[in-house]
């Protein structure tokens, strides 16, 4: 049997990639909001990888859909809510867990529609986000890590 060319690097990269191990297994709770930054900056820095961003880019990037609304599983998806577990610190690795129930659910979109003055029962509209974020507003650490998308 002849080896290809490629095989000695699969050979390395399965040898770092099983030396690398645990990926974070020894984090067992949501990680802690580091205290110089905001939730929301926490969010995109850990989620999007970035340290400076605009509120129409905070919001394109949460429009998952595309209709220019930010609905509620929007707002779920973005505090890593739509599953009905979150596991360790919110990026499925770890031993704990936390129950996700629908009035959680509820009351996390309730509060994000609180805060956001809006005219649609469906959702906060860009515009209306771009007036929150411009007046200083940011999204508040309910508490369920940096959130997964």
């Amino acid at each position: 049997m002849k080896l290809s060319s490629v095989t000695p690097l699969l050979l390395t990269l399965l040898s770092f990639t099983t030396a690398h191990g645990g990926h974070g297994h020894e984090q067992e709770s949501l990680k802690i909001k580091p205290q110089d930054l905001s939730w929301q900056d926490w969010h995109m820095k850990e989620e999007h990888g970035l340290e400076e961003y605009d509120g129409k880019t905070f919001f394109i990037l949460h429009d998952l859909n595309n209709n220019g609304i930010l609905e509620s599983k929007e707002i779920l998806n973005l505090y890593g809510l739509v599953h009905k577990i979150i596991i360790g610190d919110g990026s499925g690795m770890g031993q704990d867990k936390i129950e996700v129930t629908p009035e959680l659910q509820k009351q996390v979109v309730e509060n994000i529609f609180q805060l956001i003055p809006h005219g649609n029962p469906e959702g906060i509209s860009q515009a209306e986000w771009l007036k929150f974020y411009e007046n200083g507003g940011r999204l508040p650490d309910l508490g369920y890590g940096q959130a997964t998308i």
